[in-house]
């Protein structure tokens, strides 16, 4: 057997409307809470792996700049480089009638 819901007046048929209403507004702010969080916890995460980002390029510029502070010309020869007698330069005039 099938069983309907009837109203018999209007003031339970108001009733179940704004229950049903209320029940769609809660739902609708969970959602909205729900989503606030969890932007809140992703932009939590991304600031730690921003700061642990940081640190790790700061290291690298520090060893960047202890290594470019011991190349010098001794040491370039020491490891095969030749000072250049006549340098070759390419000008871009050459470089645009090609095609490129």
């Amino acid at each position: 057997m099938t069983r309907l819901i009837q109203f018999h007046t209007a003031q339970e048929k108001f009733f179940w409307v704004l229950c049903t209403l209320l029940f769609a507004i809660s739902l609708i702010y969970a959602y909205f809470v729900n989503g606030t969080i969890l932007s809140v916890v992703e932009r939590e995460r991304l600031e730690k792996e921003k700061t642990a980002l940081s640190s790790s390029v700061g290291a690298l510029e520090s060893e960047y700049l202890s290594l470019r502070n011991g190349i010098s010309f001794e040491y370039a020869e020491m490891v095969g480089f030749k000072q250049a007698d006549e340098p070759i330069f390419v000008s871009r005039k050459a470089f645009a009638q090609n095609g490129f």
